[in-house]
């Protein structure tokens, strides 16, 4: 068992809420809050459970956020969490791991064009298109300035001509 479980700059009733499983995950079995994330009132405020352990048994650098490197956001172990931006815990996350599985799994774009063959476009982050649209949205894009220039009053041509005439 870890050195810091049950560690006396915490309070028994907040160990008491606190379940170790096999995988060494100190789960919060006391209130969880907004996204899975348990809370628990310390210092006269209702504070995360995995801030608290973390700011405990650590030194928390400014501007970072904890990232669950076991990916169990009741879990309050501080060797399971990671300090690193917030950026870095959004590419991290469950919500990026999610959005990528959402994506691959479209096998078409919301006009209904397969994403196959020919109408399958990959940028250089990796991100799929459809050609279709692609072409579709130059077309409209040309037409649109083809009609914008017309309205366009031109000003009138000089013929030296009929000046002189």
């Amino acid at each position: 068992m870890d050195t810091y479980f049950g560690h006396p700059c915490l309070p028994t009733r907040f160990w008491d809420q606190v379940f170790v499983s096999p995988n060494g995950c100190w789960l919060w079995i006391g209130a969880i809050g907004t996204g899975g994330y348990g809370n628990c009132m310390i210092d006269g405020r209702v504070q995360n459970v995995h801030r608290i352990t973390l700011g405990r048994f650590r030194v928390i650098e400014g501007g970072k956020v904890a990232d669950h490197l076991c990916r169990q956001r009741s879990c309050c172990n501080p060797d399971h969490l990671e300090q690193v931006s917030n950026q870095e815990n959004t590419i991290r996350g469950a919500s990026a791991d999610a959005n990528r599985r959402r994506g691959a799994a479209l096998t078409s774009c919301p006009h209904g064009h397969r994403y196959s063959g020919d109408n399958l476009k990959i940028d250089r982050h990796g991100r799929r298109s459809c050609r279709t649209c692609a072409i579709n949205a130059g077309r409209r894009r040309r037409s649109r300035q083809a009609t914008s220039s017309t309205l366009t009053p031109q000003a009138p041509e000089h013929n030296e001509d009929a000046a002189h005439g």
